[in-house]
């Protein structure tokens, strides 16, 4: 038999693969009830964390993309912070410290 490691603990042969994650699984739970905490919120319910993670991936991958475009409209390969303001005041969000 070859040299392959053998897990002692459930005798198989060979190395675990590991199950790819979504992306938003580096936003977590408790980040997101700390958040809620700042803004007066006693508590949280599941499903509302998840609807939180939804958005907030949908709301960062939109002016990822925004902020993208006006990097390549400029020929450039790296996203300055003022493609990400240019983004935002597209879309409407105020920046604060930042001039309008």
């Amino acid at each position: 038999m070859k040299n392959t490691p053998i897990n002692k603990k459930t005798g198989q042969v060979g190395t675990k693969r590991h199950a790819k994650k979504s992306p938003t699984v580096g936003m977590y739970t408790t980040a997101i009830v700390r958040l809620g905490r700042k803004a007066g919120i006693t508590g949280v319910s599941k499903g509302s964390i998840v609807e939180f993670k939804r958005i907030t991936t949908a709301f960062l991958t939109d002016m990822l993309a925004k902020s993208y475009n006006y990097t390549r409209h400029s020929k450039r390969h790296t996203i300055f912070s003022s493609d990400v303001v240019s983004a935002a005041k597209l879309k409407g969000v105020a920046l604060f410290g930042y001039n309008n």
